[in-house]
């Protein structure tokens, strides 16, 4: 029989053996057993000393065979008792490649359910800002440069994180919680021309959705990208703004879709957005304390965005609105609502620090931009606006003035400053009840050239009487002002520009009685201004024709002997002093300014009427002619 295969082998083997598997239980106890609790033990003292707060772990393993070790339960108090830092689990696989190549392998890195808790105190400090002073005190002098680790990751995952934010700084502290969020990063590598693909998912505590996918490079510093953000509802951070401005946002979400990519190199900064999208839905603003809203959005849609800033182009394939409502009003000091609201606020300068330094980025950004050499080209090729609204309301004057303007239309194409490019635009609304305008044009702005048709029928214009009230004491009862006609803008090289309209007008029903008595004034059923011809270079009008039908003047000589005229003209009676006459004669030499050429073809009379009545005497002397008929030509 053979010896067995122990009693074969020479002793000193025999001993050998022995060693190592000696060895190999000692490396599985040590790892598996005895380090872990070592390592526990110390991390917990070490990190309650070095950040002065609570520290604990649960649990600490380690696989010597694997070459992983997994942290669970870590929980970092801050000083408040609330949680600072903390993790469900932290998985690490180390690569025995490592000990072999110049680059530090791991297989995987990956967290479950880390947390976060950034805080900024009423003082404007952080809830980390000690960490921050005795780190950067004690940091180590700095060195000479030298080449970046090399480290490879093959998968890095972070799953259910979650952040809690908060801001004390302004009146209503903003508090949010951002998650959970899930994060994975395949293939990571240091070297420079390495692809590092990403993806980054997660929600907030208000339901609102991030999506961030791409790869980027690390040298140079290079990303492309996609980000999308949907539900972001505005008025959730409203304390975060609330100090800074006069309005308050009652409603709306936002939603984004942004493709982008970067370059940061020492020859090159280079920055695009590519076919990108925003929507707004529901957007409503107002004044604090006013239950009425100044903005009503319901639906803003921009799509195909693209912006070059290396280039300075800016492009837009669609801007979309609809059902827009906008309420502008002037109070008795003159002061307009949404110029009031776009004021800084009084405390602005308690502002939440936060938003303070994004406002300077923002606007540091933007003069970077305005700053710029190169002049910018922004095309918009596609705006379509419909369904909306815009009430005005100015209580300036004794009586107040309303104007409704609504079912606003605009359909616009390739509005844009670059040069040859021609814009047409279809424009029309609503004057309070039975008005309309509506206009057609073509345009170019370098160099700037127009051709509008304009059409405006049944304008009301009683919504505009209280205007005249400084200069006329009358009241508009009735008109329907209507105008139809082409305007033509040319700007010939190194000259002033020409623009000429060509076309008619008429004000039909129109309707006045004097402020005093509330008699009639002036009337007519209609006036037409027919073949109208204008130059604004050189400054000339001809008319081709007026017709004037049914109409009806009233002169009336009160019993204290002022006339109705003079009073709808705010005129009085008496007889002119030397002041008077120096003003006058002040005023016309200070107008200087030739009067435009004037020609009427003809003027047409028909069925006209004036009554003279004068109450000074008694009797009362009461005259009237009727049925005036006829005409004048060659004016």
């Amino acid at each position: 029989m053979k010896a067995p295969f122990w009693s074969s082998i020479s002793p000193r083997k025999r001993k050998l053996a022995l060693w190592m598997l000696g060895l190999l239980l000692f490396y599985t106890l040590l790892g598996f057993l005895i380090l872990p609790p070592i390592i526990r033990a110390v991390a917990v003292k070490q990190l309650s000393k070095q950040l002065d707060r609570e520290v604990s772990i649960r649990q600490v393993k380690l696989n010597p065979f694997a070459l992983s070790a997994t942290v669970r339960g870590l929980l970092i108090k801050d000083k408040d008792g609330e949680p600072f830092v903390s993790w469900d689990e932290v998985y690490v696989n180390f690569q025995l490649s490592s000990f072999f190549g110049k680059a530090w392998v791991f297989k995987e890195i990956s967290t479950t359910r880390p947390f976060v808790r950034a805080q900024m105190n009423k003082d404007g400090t952080f809830n980390f800002s000690d960490l921050v002073a005795k780190f950067s005190t004690n940091s180590a002098p700095a060195r000479t440069e030298s080449r970046p680790l090399a480290l490879r990751v093959d998968r890095l995952r972070i799953g259910g994180a979650t952040a809690a934010v908060a801001d004390f700084t302004p009146r209503e502290p903003f508090k949010r919680t951002i998650g959970p969020l899930d994060i994975t990063l395949d293939n990571f590598r240091t070297d420079p021309d390495n692809k590092n693909p990403y993806a980054f998912t997660g929600t907030t505590d208000a339901g609102e959705q991030i999506s961030w996918s791409g790869f980027f490079y690390l040298d140079p510093l290079r990303s492309k990208g996609e980000l999308k953000l949907f539900n972001f509802t505005l008025n959730k951070y409203a304390p975060l703004y609330q100090d800074f401005v006069r309005f308050e946002i009652r409603g709306g979400s936002i939603a984004l879709d942004a493709k982008y990519h970067f370059e940061l190199s020492a020859t090159n900064r280079a920055a695009t957005v590519d076919d990108s999208a925003f929507a707004l839905r529901d957007f409503k603003l107002g004044a604090p304390g006013d239950s009425n809203n100044i903005v009503d959005l319901p639906l803003l849609d921009v799509t195909g965005a693209n912006v070059d800033l290396q280039n300075h182009q800016a492009t837009v394939d669609m801007v979309i609105a609809s059902g827009a409502k906008l309420f502008l009003s002037r109070d008795k000091e003159a002061a307009v609502n949404v110029v009031e609201l776009s004021k800084p606020a009084e405390s602005a300068t308690n502002a939440p620090g936060g938003i303070l330094f994004l406002l300077r980025s923002v606007t540091n950004a933007v003069a970077m931009l305005l700053n710029s050499t190169n002049q910018w080209s922004g095309t918009v090729r596609s705006v379509d606006i419909t369904n909306c609204a815009l009430h005005l309301e100015d209580l300036v004057n004794s009586r107040p003035a309303k104007l409704d303007l609504s079912d606003i239309r605009l359909a616009a194409k390739n509005i844009s400053n670059v040069p040859g490019t021609n814009l047409t635009a279809d424009f029309s609304l609503r004057w309070n009840t039975n008005g309309s305008i509506k206009t057609a044009m073509t345009a170019s702005f370098l160099p700037p050239t127009a051709d509008i048709q304009l059409d405006l029928d049944q304008l009301d214009l009683c919504t505009l009487d209280p205007y005249l009230e400084p200069k006329l004491n009358l009241y508009i009862l009735g008109s329907k002002l209507g105008l139809h006609g082409k305007i033509s803008l040319r700007t010939p090289k190194d000259e002033l520009p020409q623009v000429t309209f060509h076309g008619d007008a008429s004000l039909d029903d129109f309707k006045t009685v004097d402020g005093v008595g509330a008699e009639d004034l002036l009337k007519w059923d209609s006036l037409r201004f027919n073949g109208i011809d204008a130059n604004l270079n050189p400054q000339s009008v001809a008319i081709k024709e007026i017709d004037v039908d049914d109409a009806y003047a009233r002169l009336v000589i009160e019993t204290n002997k002022t006339i109705n005229l003079l009073n709808a003209l705010r005129m009085t009676n008496a007889p002119a002093t030397n002041e008077t006459k120096v003003a006058v004669s002040q005023k016309s030499a200070a107008t200087n300014t030739p009067l435009p050429q004037i020609s009427i073809g003809t003027i047409v009379i028909t069925n006209t009427a004036v009554s003279f009545t004068d109450r000074s005497l008694q009797p009362n002397v009461n005259m009237a002619i009727q049925q005036m008929n006829g005409s004048i030509s060659g004016i």
